[in-house]
């Protein structure tokens, strides 16, 4: 691998680290360069100096970022050729642009500068997948998504993204519906439902809704699934029902961004609900750690069990239980850590609604359905959670409304 090899001396110094760095391919020399340039600051000790070393090093960053825009030659993200711009694709502190296709994420990519998408399909495979950005736009007419649903081994899909700071506009959608574990699809006990909170059969096909945030209930010949997962740090995928063309549970979205994350648009992690005889699938979940969080009346973020289909009485399975949602602001990297783990965290304050938040909040449960008119085998809502702690909210000011009209909420869920 190539590297720098420290500062010349003499008056070419500047120029000569400045072309080295434009001849790197990694982050690191970045970090290298800062280093080096300090040694100059420090030797030299002169106020010019500083500002020249500190400029060059700002320099030498944007000289290294490249622009690339999808072209739709493939479908793969690390093919150089389904990129336009630069050589290769997006790399650390690039700008990749999705304006249509269909775009396959199946490891991590590097740390851009900038995602934005104005259109087209992203579709993140594997558990470890993680997209990273500093700013991250999801734009009118864009969907992320993740492959189609999967068994116990291995688990196979999420949405994951790290970001400074994340925003899903208007008529833009993140799309998980029954994309966790697979439902079960036949006519025997042993077609139960997959994940942790797995709808089951027993001796027959009609079977049981899958659990999350809530459980599944049971079926005519089958059992619901358990609930399961953190109702804090919500991450399970949603279960799949039990039975005869049972429904799979609802994907899970995790988005870690350092500054604020803006929903305007859809974030669906529901279950599907069953063709036949078997259960609906449990609601997925959505977490989400920020400094800020915020959404208009049109955003919607939903969880919901799945349906499945009623005969009679003793024809039918059961619903899906509801999913989870939570969404963590203002927190510590300590805090969220600690939070993450199932530790303590001092001060924790949870609440179910958010003032900076207008938009949907849906967990609901599955039913039995006649038609359009749910009858029976109703599965349980899942959870949904607003997080922070008492530091966090003695630095917060947000005003909204007319005490007069609002009265003195506690605790203070209008602002």
């Amino acid at each position: 691998m190539d590297e720098l090899t420290g500062p010349p001396e003499g008056s070419g110094t500047i120029r000569a680290l400045l072309t080295q760095a434009k001849a790197l391919d990694d982050a690191w020399q970045y970090m290298v360069l800062l280093h080096f340039t300090l040694r100059i600051v420090i030797r030299d000790r002169m106020k010019s100096t500083v500002i020249t070393a500190f400029v060059v090093v700002a320099c030498a960053m944007t000289l290294r970022a490249g622009s690339y825009t999808w072209n739709n030659a493939g479908n793969s993200w690390f093919s150089d050729a389904n990129w336009d711009g630069d050589a290769g694709y997006p790399g650390n502190g690039d700008t990749a642009i999705i304006n249509s296709g269909t775009i396959l994420l199946t490891n991590n990519t590097a740390y851009l500068s900038s995602l934005t998408m104005n259109g087209g399909t992203l579709v993140m495979s594997n558990w470890s997948t993680t997209l990273s950005a500093t700013n991250i736009d999801i734009n009118i007419g864009s969907t992320v998504t993740l492959p189609n649903a999967f068994k116990n081994t291995p688990m196979s899909n999420r949405l994951h993204f790290v970001c400074g700071s994340f925003t899903l506009a208007t008529g833009a959608t993140i799309n998980v519906q029954g994309r966790g574990y697979a439902g079960g699809n036949g006519t025997s006990s042993t077609d139960d439902g997959y994940g942790p909170g797995a709808g089951q059969v027993v001796g027959g096909y009609y079977g049981g809704g899958g659990g999350n945030g809530g459980a599944g209930d049971d079926g005519c010949q089958g059992i619901g699934g358990i609930t399961n997962g953190s109702v804090n740090t919500p991450l399970n995928p949603g279960s799949g029902g039990a039975g005869n063309a049972a429904a799979s549970g609802g994907g899970a979205v995790y988005i870690e961004a350092a500054g604020t994350i803006t929903i305007n648009g859809t974030i669906n992690a529901k279950g599907n609900e069953s063709a036949a005889h078997g259960g609906g699938g449990s609601g997925g979940s959505i977490f989400m750690s920020c400094a800020l969080f915020r959404g208009g009346a049109a955003a919607k973020l939903m969880a919901d069990g799945g349906g499945c289909v009623w005969y009679s009485p003793t024809q039918h399975g059961g619903g899906g239980g509801g999913g989870r949602i939570a969404v963590a602001a203002g927190m510590s990297v300590t805090e969220l850590q600690r939070l993450l783990d199932g530790l303590t965290v001092t001060n924790l304050l949870a609440y179910p609604t958010h003032a900076g938040y207008q938009g949907t909040l849906s967990v609901t449960n599955g039913a039995a359905m006649y038609g359009t008119t749910p009858i029976a085998a109703f599965g349980t809502p899942g959870t949904t959670r607003f997080l922070t702690t008492s530091s966090a909210m003695a630095s917060w000011l947000l005003v909204r409304g007319d005490p007069a009209s609002y009265g003195n909420p506690l605790p203070y869920p209008n602002g």
